[in-house]
């Protein structure tokens, strides 16, 4: 297992994909933060309970929690990226030939996990980083800075892109077309995310419980809503839970699979 992990590791350190993203992940928040500080100076009409809402959008810790969004520009290229540098082990042979040696599939499979994880982590805390920094010198926190709160926003958003990892070696690894791997990996993140995003809009306490078990329904909503103890214990466990599932499913499929 450890010889598999430096061996994924240095694969991804020396991928032009790495370089590509770090240089993404440290100018697109930028370019972000500029964007919305012009549209913050735009003038504004329409009513003051209206105006009050969208200046809200104004703030450095909005934009942290958006930040973390598969809507945005990030939430696609990750994805799109770590199904790449996954990807290349089957199509130039390497995976079979760690077989071949006598690795076990699950250490394999683990070994695509776990680096996967920390090539979307990576990339994320440098974009969420860079994002907070040039907001808050722009914008101001916009708030009395809860630390509470804010590590739960954190802590949410970093989980979404650990199950999103999740996503990615599962597809990426039990199906041999690349783009089709890429498709359903960026559908699935932004699928949900979009259908969360609906699904906040349903009013009413009742459905609150429900709606907070849908993975990703806490990273939709913490750009612009308050992240409660409910909320956020809720969607940790979601989010625990379904990457598990993708774990068991896609390297259950992955022992059984049949390599060309």
């Amino acid at each position: 297992m450890l010889s598999l992990l430096k061996a994924d590791f240095y694969r991804m350190l020396k991928s032009k994909i790495t370089i590509v993203s770090l240089i993404l992940a440290t100018i697109f928040p930028i370019f972000v933060a500029l964007l919305y500080y012009a549209i913050s100076k735009m003038p504004m009409e329409g009513s003051p309970e209206d105006i009050e809402a969208v200046s809200k959008m104004f703030t450095a810790r909005a934009m942290i929690g958006s930040s973390f969004s598969f809507t945005n520009g990030i939430g696609i290229i990750i994805p799109i990226f770590g199904a790449i540098f996954v990807s290349s082990d089957l199509k130039n042979g390497t995976l079979r030939n760690k077989i071949v040696i006598g690795h076990d599939r699950k250490s394999i499979y683990l070994s695509h996990l776990i680096t996967s994880i920390i090539y979307f982590l990576a990339i994320m805390i440098i974009y969420v980083s860079v994002m907070a920094l040039v907001s808050c010198l722009i914008f101001g926190y916009g708030m009395d800075v809860n630390v509470k709160e804010l590590a739960f926003v954190l802590i949410i958003g970093f989980s979404s892109y650990i199950f999103a990892a999740t996503i990615s070696t599962l597809f990426n690894i039990l199906i041999d077309s690349t783009s089709v791997a890429i498709i359903l990996t960026v559908a699935c993140c932004l699928g949900l995310s979009l259908l969360c995003a609906i699904l906040a809009m349903i009013e009413g306490d009742k459905y609150q419980g429900i709606l907070y078990f849908v993975p990703l329904f806490a990273n939709a909503v913490m750009g612009t809503t308050f992240v409660t103890s409910k909320l956020f214990i809720e969607g940790i466990i979601s989010l625990a839970l379904f990457s598990a599932i993708n774990l068991a499913l896609g390297m259950y499929i992955f022992v059984k699979k049949d390599l060309k």
